[in-house]
């Protein structure tokens, strides 16, 4: 991954905070996945797939001042939201 500061790393996406929606700061941002046919088809096939997973990188918490990896997600305890959110619904 390449990262604001301008380093490269190898890093895990399941080590990284949870990404947010800001028009909803109050919830974690999760979606269902649904691939385009053009991706892999999920082994449960394509109707049966209802899991949701935490969204990433898009929208990082608290913008330039929030972390995606190595620290605690800030801004999540204004929010009454657990330290760690449930990424596998």
């Amino acid at each position: 991954l390449a990262f604001f500061d301008g380093s490269v790393r190898n890093e895990q996406t399941a080590d990284s905070n949870a990404g947010w929606n800001p028009a909803e700061p109050a919830t974690d941002w999760l979606q269902i996945y649904k691939p385009l046919d053009t991706f892999p088809e999920p082994k449960d096939g394509l109707s049966s797939n209802t899991t949701t997973y935490c969204q990433r990188y898009r929208w990082t918490r608290h913008g330039l001042q929030g972390i995606d990896f190595g620290g605690n997600d800030v801004g999540r305890r204004q929010y009454d939201l657990p330290d760690e959110p449930d990424c596998t619904q």
